[in-house]
């Protein structure tokens, strides 16, 4: 697979409109996609918290700041020329559904010395297309901070129509009714299973939605695949089990243990390198009656000193999942990084990479990939999509 060179947006954070507070030790990235008609939608994070210039780790951009913020992001991009059709903003009322100070957060993270720091704002955000409503909006999945920082929790954040801009024109408009929020909670899991309960673990990210047959979905896990069915008016999520298995009251339906999926090409390469976390919303391809996923791995097994560094080697994946429930991989292809945007010769190979969109350029039949390198800018390339069908072992 061959990549085209980067495409660099233009959303330096000093640029931002309604940017809540000075946004200098700030920067925009991790974009995600959505298409609307003629133009794209793009929604990325906002954050003091990125390896921009030397920071080093996660450690160190707190040191310097105490307190680690992000903000939602948003423009429109033409989908013929790819450039904005306005300018780039900060989505301030939905940003504002989360909390934004830390001061009166009780877990403080101890850095030492007698310094601590904390988090808030939310995450990283993958937007999909909302589901029994008209017309249609953007909503959100992103992961925020509890009010007293102890949990990063997924929420299911409702846009308005338009894009969910603020100050009008070109997606813009949060006027009208305010953005909504829920807090996404997994219920009904199995009682005994080779995946722990969600709600077990305190921090919570990386979920991808799709949508399938007017239902929201997100894929909780890669490997083992495990899929959640979102209900968008609770926030109440629950797996979906494999065939001939339901939960009742009392469990797993004839008490056995449910085995979640798992793909041995995925499972070597999480038993090799570490988790695979998810990373763009899966792409609906029907004539193959597949999503198109792209994860991510981190070499956590082989180096774990370099977790939360600026050092970590991330490296990328494609892989397919039938489109019916269970949603079952069916295919995946080799580990690859992205282009590199120009950086500091230094840097002589990629380290922290993060993909967070994908859509599908018709006019060219090529995927089109947003992405991040060390949390610093934001970055479009390009990739065949017969290529990628072809290295995962689909026919075109």
């Amino acid at each position: 697979m061959d990549f085209a060179p980067t495409f660099t947006l233009d959303v330096d954070p000093s640029s931002l409109a309604h940017a809540p507070e000075p946004t200098r030790n700030f920067s925009s990235f991790n974009p995600s996609l959505l298409v609307e008609n003629d133009s794209v939608l793009v929604y990325f994070r906002v954050s003091n918290m990125h390896f921009c210039g030397s920071r080093a780790s996660w450690r160190e951009n707190m040191l310097l700041q105490t307190h680690l913020r992000s903000f939602l992001g948003h423009v429109e991009l033409d989908r013929q020329s790819w450039q904005p059709l306005s300018p780039a903003v900060v989505l301030r009322s939905a940003t504002s559904l989360f909390r934004k100070s830390g001061d009166a957060c009780f877990h403080r993270v101890d850095l030492g010395g007698g310094a601590s720091g904390t988090f808030s704002g939310p995450e990283d955000p993958r937007p999909v297309w909302s589901t029994g409503t008209m017309p249609r909006t953007p909503w959100l999945l992103v992961s925020a901070w509890s009010e007293d920082c102890t949990r990063l929790r997924p929420h299911l954040v409702k846009l308005n129509a338009g894009g969910g801009g603020e100050g009008g024109g070109g997606g813009g408009g949060e006027g009208g009714d305010y953005p909504r929020q829920l807090p996404l909670v997994v219920s009904a899991w199995p009682p005994e299973s080779n995946v722990e309960h969600p709600e077990s673990q305190l921090l919570q990210k990386n979920w991808v939605p799709f949508t399938h047959e007017g239902s929201l979905f997100a894929e909780y896990s890669i490997e083992p695949h495990v899929v959640l069915r979102i209900d968008p008016e609770s926030g109440r999520c629950v797996p979906v089990l494999p065939r001939g298995i339901a939960i009742s009251a009392r469990g797993a339906m004839g008490g056995s243990k449910v085995t979640f999926p798992s793909f041995l090409p995925l499972a070597r390469i999480a038993a090799e390198y570490g988790r695979l976390s998810g990373g763009v919303p899966p792409l609906h391809l029907p004539a193959h009656h597949v999503y198109l996923g792209y994860a991510h791995t981190k070499a956590s097994r082989s180096m774990p000193q370099y977790l939360g560094t600026s050092s970590m080697a991330y490296k990328h994946l494609f892989y397919a999942f039938e489109e019916e429930p269970p949603f079952a991989v069916i295919a995946a292809g080799p580990l690859h990084t992205l282009p590199e945007p120009p950086r500091r010769a230094e840097r002589t190979f990629p380290t922290v990479q993060f993909a967070a969109g994908m859509i599908l350029d018709e006019a060219t039949g090529d995927l089109v990939i947003s992405y991040s390198t060390m949390d610093c800018g934001a970055h479009l390339t390009r990739v065949s999509m017969e290529s990628v069908l072809r290295a995962i072992g689909l026919v075109w």
